[in-house]
């Protein structure tokens, strides 16, 4: 699986792009956005294409088929999210012993996502930039997946609009949990005035309309606006 748009603008956003050698956070040699293998004092600065390049290849070499060899059935969100995690964490902590690495192996997605949380401590202090990160990878690992761009097209104007701003604000870096949080609450209000229309034949004004499923394409609408929102039967 490969990393999106999204999982390297949420790296590269927070490793933030340094063109000479610098310590990170956790005391090692790094450059460019975060990069670290074979860096020393005395590596040549780099460009930010250059480190764009480090960066992408440090995932497609090393961190993403570690993700891969785990083989799990993950989301773009999910790998996204996790890349990020281990890139700045290394794969130690996708072991079975580590906290993640057991709720992750054991598909156990929501613990895994909380798991994340625990991880924003350097030598048993609370770090509140890694708290911040953890935050960020946490609410796009437990995102739901957008639908097909093309299944957007049953939806209502109002409601194709919120999707629409939704989609945007999950591919953007850094992803604002309490933003895509207060449109997964708009989406289910729209859902939920699917089921009133479908059901008891109401409009949100009260104004009668015809019950049915196959009215309007109510059905396509309500499991659309339930798999963004993020509800399950």
């Amino acid at each position: 699986m490969k990393i999106s748009e999204t999982g390297l603008r949420l790296i590269a956003a927070h490793e933030g792009f340094r063109p000479d050698p610098y310590r990170n956070i956790f005391g090692a040699w790094a450059i460019g956005f975060g990069h670290t293998y074979g860096v020393s004092e005395q590596t040549p600065a780099v460009s930010e294409a250059e480190a764009a390049d480090l960066l992408i290849r440090d995932i497609s070499g090393s961190y993403g088929p570690a993700l891969d060899g785990l083989g799990l059935p993950l989301t773009q969100n999910q790998f996204d999210a996790a890349c990020s995690f281990v890139y700045q964490l290394g794969a130690g902590v996708l072991s079975p012993s580590s906290p993640f690495g057991s709720h992750l192996g054991a598909r156990d997605w929501l613990g895994a996502g909380n798991a994340m949380l625990l991880y924003d401590r350097h030598d048993g202090v609370e770090v509140p930039e890694l708290g911040r990160r953890r935050a960020l990878e946490r609410a796009l690992f437990l995102a739901p997946p957008p639908p097909a761009p093309t299944a957007l097209g049953v939806l209502s104007r109002p409601e194709r609009d919120l999707a629409d701003r939704y989609n945007a604000a999950l591919a953007r870096a850094p992803v604002d949990p309490e933003e895509l949080a207060r449109m997964r609450e708009q989406l289910a209000v729209l859902r939920q005035l699917v089921w009133v229309a479908a059901v008891r034949g109401q409009e949100s004004d009260g104004t009668p309309v015809r019950t049915g499923w196959d009215v309007d394409l109510r059905r396509e609408r309500y499991e659309l606006l339930a798999g963004l929102s993020g509800w399950a039967r």
